[in-house]
């Protein structure tokens, strides 16, 4: 069953920055564009919640003790019910401060501000995240509506991403709380911390082998690479991209897909100006270029060139922290890297941090 209603919570250690009852005047904005109107209610404590319901609550500091401490339930599906909203950063901007609690999402505090003093959202910022099961509606309408919104993927583990406006933020939301709403009774069962509904997803990005960014292998993968390339191409090279163009390139792609791009159209791409350094600062792009690099080598690494490699890469990874981060940001590089490595009788992970 879908849900069809909305329980607003309102907490006592709320927001009022903008006025005592300034949840309400979120509310009422919110009210404006989403569905379920008739069923939607303002509550002050969760004992109150329906059953049923979509779940919008703010961030606070206790929140996640306050859950804790909730009676016992199937606790995947009550969190898939919570949309949070982070009015001041009291959690992480990004999906990494749901503790693993399978939230549907969450409003981001600049875009929270934005919408209460009534001002225009910029695209190139991140306005809320949302489950990537239910992005579907505004994936297909940012094709089709002059980059008044965009869907990007993020940098960490996790089926989310994030959604960028630049019209009423309230309408975009409105949107993909509807079809998430719709959605529910199959994300009930879905965690998209552990990842566990990627399958729509795994024959668009698919594991790295030595041919995969070969257009002609049909990968959709390889098709978003050689589009990207093409994109840059179509400006007249790296030289001529504009700073708008920077953040239409940052905007749907990520740094791995960038790496990728600069690993197979390198000579297509050549300018005086290096894609990664024209879109990053100095230590992510070196981070960039060096992943390339490592995507390159490994197509044709020999054991004899293993040792001089792994000494190249140690000088960027050099603790446990690091080698979190790349897989975390290039897990279909580093799929690569490992699977090369076996192949040549070695384990990456001990060679790396010298274990």
């Amino acid at each position: 069953m879908s849900l069809d209603k909305i329980d607003f919570l309102h907490h006592k250690d709320n927001p009022k920055y903008f006025g005592a009852n300034q949840y309400k005047a979120f509310a009422e904005k919110l009210l404006k564009h989403v569905k379920h109107t008739k069923d939607f209610v303002i509550i002050t404590d969760w004992k109150d919640i329906r059953e049923n319901s979509l779940i919008i609550t703010y961030a606070h500091k206790h929140l996640h003790d306050e859950l804790a401490n909730l009676p016992q339930q199937n606790t995947l599906e009550f969190y898939r019910r919570i949309f949070v909203i982070n009015w001041s950063n009291t959690l992480p901007e990004t999906p990494r401060g749901y503790q693993n609690k399978a939230f549907a999402g969450h409003l981001i505090s600049l875009s929270y501000q934005i919408i209460m003093d009534e001002r225009k959202a910029l695209i190139q910022y991140a306005d809320f995240f949302g489950d990537s099961a239910a992005l579907n509606n505004l994936k297909a309408g940012a094709k089709n509506t002059k980059q008044q919104w965009g869907v990007q993927t993020i940098r960490e583990a996790g089926l989310y991403e994030a959604v960028h406006c630049a019209v009423n933020v309230l309408k975009v939301l409105s949107m993909y709380l509807d079809e998430y709403m719709e959605k529910y009774d199959w994300l009930k069962k879905l965690d998209p911390c552990a990842t566990n509904h990627a399958r729509t997803q795994q024959s668009a990005i698919d594991i790295l082998d030595e041919h995969s960014l070969e257009v002609g292998k049909s990968s959709s993968f390889a098709l978003k690479i050689l589009g990207l390339a093409s994109y840059v191409l179509a400006k007249g090279g790296v030289s001529n991209l504009s700073d708008d163009d920077d953040d239409e390139i940052l905007m749907h792609h990520t740094p791995e897909e960038i790496a990728l791009c600069i690993a197979q159209y390198h000579e297509d791409l050549w300018s005086h100006i290096p894609l990664e350094e024209k879109l990053y600062l100095d230590q992510e792009a070196s981070l960039v270029k060096l992943m390339a690099y490592a995507y390159n080598i490994n197509k044709n690494l020999t054991l004899s060139e293993y040792p001089e490699y792994i000494a190249k890469m140690k000088e960027r990874i050099k603790t446990p922290e690091d080698l979190k981060e790349i897989k975390r940001d290039y897990p279909k590089i580093y799929s690569f890297m490992a699977q090369k490595a076996y192949k040549l009788g070695r384990v990456l992970e001990k060679d790396l941090l010298g274990g």
